[in-house]
């Protein structure tokens, strides 16, 4: 199974996570900026129309739910062709039509009546020009016009009050509701006054091989007439995504200040705080540190990334310098780090939203629990801050699995990196990730110790599934004498698990799986 880099759950309540220490926060996942939002109104079949005795013929659409006051085109196709100036068009009988009943252009544009006519149906019929006995009808129901207000892009966490407008009913009374892809709790919820409550990270959904952040559609029904309704689709985002003043917490937007590719600007989530030699570094992941077609030491990495800044048009600032990155075709792993720039990351390696206090519903910052972190074990509840998503939770699926990933490159041919020894995160619909969340940092739900590091999603299995680099915190704990020294070594050392002071047994053990333990810094 091939799967690609990544560009939610709600397992407990917001602020569970007990943290302590230092040395760990952040987050990132390369995507390409686009938002979804807008106001559509859908016409909806109700009854069924005439067309008897004319195959081949066909008036579209048979039957259609039209508010007060506005329009509805209907077409006469014959063999694929849109044919409705040949024929004559009647409202009830009446070529033309009415005010009372509706009007009726020449080439079948209806529009309804400014009030609801008694009773609510009416019948348009197209009559040929040429035969006039061959005639075709369809169905219309007037009904109340149903409108709301606003639909602005909202935060996770925010809230927003929608009202509504019904016209051409004395009953002006509508039922609210929210739906999205995931369902239920992940769309957030809505009062029956229209009081929006935004979900606590952004729901996703699939399309093809890839996992997408999706909007929440806000929809408002009139009561008096159930068939008429009108749906908002309302962007969420993260958080995580808004720019920061230093120090910058982490599971924040950022990228390479030359992340562009064919005129987009890429993205992703910077992981956590890790220490080596005395100096800080960001950890994220290699596709999302460097620029496509390969980084050079001493980039620029920004927040929040060039995704988040359309492309460097709001501002942003730089936080780290590219130290050090994998060759993820060689070197099993998807990993890069960025030295700090004094003073522009909180130094305890907060991570946003990952802290066990709450402040007005919303989870506060808290570092992960330091030192090299964890192993992952099967069924392990797990959670993480990122860039596109925000704080989710999931657990364990499998351990030690091989996996193919697919990469594409601004300057050269896409290519696929065949992984071993990595971890994957159960996702069947809970929204754990999404497009940008690349470079999170995944911890245990209750102790906050480090787990893995996502690089990659597939949500064509049987179940989506996230991947994720185990033990992140051992990668680049190499000190920087050791690792020209043994450089070999400590590539092995890497995709080891990390005991950063090995018992006996277990030295024994990991030397015999070809660890380095001198590379450890």
């Amino acid at each position: 199974m091939i799967t690609k880099p990544l560009e939610r759950l709600d397992c407990q309540r917001p602020g569970v996570l007990r943290v302590s220490g230092v040395n760990a926060t952040g987050r990132f996942l390369p995507q390409t900026k686009w938002l979804c939002f807008g106001l559509s109104s859908a016409v909806v079949l109700t009854a069924c129309g005439g067309n008897h005795n004319n195959a081949g013929i066909a008036i579209t659409p048979p039957t259609a739910n039209v508010s007060v006051g506005q329009q509805q085109p209907f077409e006469i196709v014959i063999a694929g062709n849109e044919v409705n100036s040949s024929f004559t068009w009647q409202v009830n009988g009446i070529t033309g039509g009415n005010s009372t009943v509706g009007t009726i252009s020449d080439l079948g544009l209806f529009t309804a009546p400014t009030s609801i006519p008694s009773p609510p149906n009416v019948t348009v019929t197209a009559i040929s020009k040429t035969s006039p006995a061959q005639a075709l009808t369809a169905a219309a129901v007037i009904g109340p016009l149903v409108t709301i207000s606003p639909a602005l892009p909202m935060e996770t966490y925010a809230t927003q009050q929608f009202s509504a407008s019904v016209t051409g009913t004395s009953n002006t009374a509508v039922t609210w509701q929210v739906s999205c892809s995931e369902g239920g709790a992940a769309c957030g919820a809505i009062s029956q006054n229209g009081l929006f409550r935004a979900p606590n990270s952004v729901p996703t959904k699939t399309q093809g091989s890839d996992l997408l952040t999706e909007g929440v559609t806000v929809t408002a029904t009139s009561q008096a007439a159930p068939a008429f309704s009108v749906s908002n689709v309302v962007t969420i985002y993260s958080l995580n995504q808004n720019a920061q003043t230093a120090p910058i917490q982490l599971g924040a937007s950022g990228s390479n200040a030359n992340s562009v590719c064919a005129g987009s600007c890429l993205g992703g989530t910077l992981g956590a705080l890790v220490t080596r030699t005395g100096n800080l570094y960001v950890l994220s992941n290699e596709h999302v540190l460097t620029r496509p077609g390969g980084g050079i030491v001493g980039d620029a990495i920004l927040q929040p990334g060039l995704l988040d800044t359309e492309c460097g048009a709001t501002p942003a600032i730089t936080v780290a310098n590219l130290s050090q990155f994998t060759n993820v075709q060689t070197d099993n792993a998807d990993a890069a780090i960025a030295q700090v720039v004094s003073g522009a990351v909180d130094a305890g390696g907060a991570i946003q939203e990952l802290g066990s206090t709450v402040v007005n519903g919303v989870p506060q910052p808290g570092a992960p629990a330091q030192g090299g972190g964890i192993a992952a074990s099967v069924s392990e509840l797990v959670a993480k801050s990122g860039r596109s998503t925000g704080l989710t939770c999931s657990s364990v699926e499998a351990v030690h699995v091989s996996i193919k990933v697919d990469y594409s490159s601004c300057s050269s041919s896409s290519f696929t990196v065949t992984y071993s020894d990595e971890v994957t995160i159960g996702a069947a619909n809970n929204g754990f990730t999404a497009a940008g969340d690349s470079g999170s940092l995944i911890v245990d739900a209750a102790t906050a110790q480090p787990v893995a590091l996502l690089f990659a999603a597939d949500s064509t299995w049987t179940r989506p599934r996230l991947l994720a680099i185990p033990s992140p915190m051992c990668y680049y704990k190499c000190s920087e004498r050791c690792e020209r020294q043994h450089a070999d070594f400590c590539r092995r050392c890497a995709a080891c698990r990390c005991w950063m002071q090995p018992s006996s047994a277990q030295r024994r053990y990991l030397t015999g799986q070809g660890c380095c333990f001198r590379c450890h810094a």
